[in-house]
């Protein structure tokens, strides 16, 4: 694959997503819009305009039909991917963060900033392909009381039966998702880790972290595998 330059933000980037067919990608950044591009040529389909916010992560449906982002600005939007049109906000009064899609993508697993005395939490939100069935407040899942400090990123693990977090204190952690009940926690990094994904098949993950170190990791035991 040659090296592409993508030209298109005015603010720096913080989240970069291919859709599952890798044609296309989307590009979050500071800048409030994130965009639409060819994954081939670079170039820039179009951008979402109605964030307020820096945008700071964003996921892309299967079908690549849909995509979802989380601003800063509190708030969670659903687009139709090629069109741009924004179908569904979901509305909040903290900054969010990250977002991803479960298997079968009946779910949203959502990640919010510590703002005003509340703590930074993990959520699970009802998503529907019938935009109608798409309400506020539908989350099935809230944990507050798990983090010290800004979740950076939230996944899902294997079959949606749980999910694992990163953390600024270097901290992944691992939860039932039925439950919340925290299954296992591992410090892997002495500073904060930036990125944290999953590989196809759900048995590894890679993460980045500001101590200048990239892991890969058993996703079921959180053992190190290499670094």
């Amino acid at each position: 694959m040659r090296p592409l330059l993508l030209k298109g933000h005015t603010r720096p980037l913080t989240f970069i997503k291919y859709n599952v067919d890798g044609d296309v990608l989307v590009s979050c950044a500071k800048d409030h819009r994130p965009t639409l591009w060819y994954a081939d040529s670079g170039e820039r389909i179009g951008t979402y305009k109605g964030h307020n916010g820096a945008t700071w992560s964003c996921d892309i449906t299967r079908d690549s039909t849909r995509l979802v982002t989380a601003s800063a600005d509190s708030t969670v939007k659903l687009w139709n991917l090629t069109t741009g049109e924004c179908i569904f906000t979901y509305e909040f009064d903290i900054p969010c963060r990250s977002v991803s899609f479960s298997l079968g993508e009946e779910f949203i697993l959502l990640t919010t900033d510590a703002f005003m005395g509340t703590p930074p939490a993990v959520r699970i939100l009802k998503h529907s392909k019938n935009v109608e069935d798409i309400k506020q407040n539908d989350e099935v899942l809230y944990i507050d009381n798990a983090h010290p400090g800004r979740i950076t990123r939230a996944i899902w693990g294997r079959l949606n039966e749980y999910f694992l977090t990163s953390c600024e204190d270097g901290m992944v952690r691992k939860f039932e998702t039925k439950t919340g009940k925290l299954l296992k926690e591992v410090k892997l990094h002495e500073k904060s880790i930036q990125m944290m994904t999953m590989d196809k098949e759900g048995y590894t993950i890679v993460t980045a972290s500001l101590d200048k170190t990239s892991k890969l990791v058993d996703a079921d035991t959180l053992e190190v595998l290499k670094t």
